[in-house]
Formats: structure tokens, C-alpha cells, sequence
């Protein structure tokens, strides 16, 4: 059996999401986000590349439901559905032009689900749309005739009988997708 002090203990144990880049470590925790590390890109979200020692909290006045890590850069979805990226952009994998960030990803419905790819983002809509930005080589992300970085986020189109996209994984020259029914 046992002790009031192990209860005491578990009680305090809570949910912790963990997300990873090359170097840099964010943490989602009570709907606050926590980063610490490497901050040459800006991946510590506080909107410039000055190195910061410790722990910093990115955007405190926000609440968090979600967090993906990239190679060098985080996307994450706010309380409102809303994705947003900071850090790397050499790519367009921010889905936005300018400072690090953090910034809003424009998207025109409510976010589902995010994904973080080494240089690449993508969003999965509310309506089941996928929507991507970043790194475009092999054409992973237009499927047409550029490998031209995507810094506006495309939609990922719907193909054969897929009604709506699940879940996705971003390689460095391919992505995967699997529709609602998992094919």
C-alpha cells in the first residue's frame, strides 16, 4: 500500500507533451507552452534570435492545445483552433514572411491537426482539408512543376474517393497522408 506522500506525488504528475528540433526543446504543459535552447532561428518563439538562457514562455497570454516540432522551427494550435509557426523560415515552413514569430498561419477554417516535417508544415482543417507550406522538393507539397519553397499555405488535394485527410507524415522529399477511412 501505499503512503498519503505517494498520493500527494501523484497527484501532481500532469499531462506533459514534449516536442523536439535539432536543438531546441519546447514543452506544452497546462496550456502554456515552455522552450529552451538553441534560439538561432528563433525557435524559442519570443521573436528574435538572441540567445536566452533557461526557460521561456512563448506568447503567455495564449492558451495551447497543440505542439510539432521541425527540423528548426514549431507550429501549434491556440484554444481558438488557430495554427501558428515560429522559428525557421528558410523555407517558407513558418507560413509566414518576416521576424521568427510566432505568427498566425492563414488558414481559412478551424485547425484539427498540425504536422512538422523537417522543413515543412501542414494543417489538417475541421472540414478534413489538408493544408501545407515549407519546403516543396520532389513537389511533396504542389505536385506540380515547381520544388519552389511554398511560403502560402496550398491545399493538399483530395484524390480518387477521399473525402476528408486523417493524418499526415512529412519527409524531407515525400508526404504521406491517409484519408478518413485509413487507406
Amino acid at each position: 500500500e501505499g503512503s498519503e506522500d505517494d498520493a500527494d506525488t501523484d497527484m501532481m504528475i500532469r499531462e506533459v507533451h514534449v516536442a523536439l528540433a535539432e536543438k531546441t526543446l519546447c514543452l506544452l504543459h497546462d496550456a502554456q507552452i515552455w522552450c529552451r535552447g538553441l534560439n538561432a532561428h528563433g525557435e524559442l518563439g519570443q521573436g528574435h534570435v538572441d540567445e536566452v538562457e533557461g526557460w521561456v514562455q512563448v506568447e503567455p497570454f495564449m492558451t495551447w492545445t497543440e505542439l510539432e516540432a521541425g527540423s528548426s522551427h514549431f507550429c501549434a494550435i491556440d484554444s481558438r483552433q488557430e495554427a501558428w509557426c515560429w522559428g525557421s523560415n528558410q523555407e517558407g515552413q513558418t507560413g509566414h514572411v518576416g521576424d521568427p514569430g510566432p505568427r498566425r498561419v492563414e488558414l481559412a477554417q478551424p485547425v484539427r491537426k498540425l504536422f512538422a516535417g523537417h522543413d515543412s508544415s501542414c494543417a489538417i482543417t475541421d472540414s478534413g482539408r489538408a493544408w501545407c507550406w515549407g519546403r516543396n522538393s520532389e513537389n511533396k507539397l504542389t505536385g506540380g512543376d515547381t520544388t519552389l519553397p511554398v511560403e502560402d499555405p496550398v491545399e493538399l488535394p483530395l484524390v480518387d474517393t477521399v473525402q476528408a485527410w486523417s493524418t499526415i507524415s512529412i519527409g524531407v522529399g515525400h508526404l504521406c497522408a491517409l484519408d478518413t477511412t485509413e487507406r
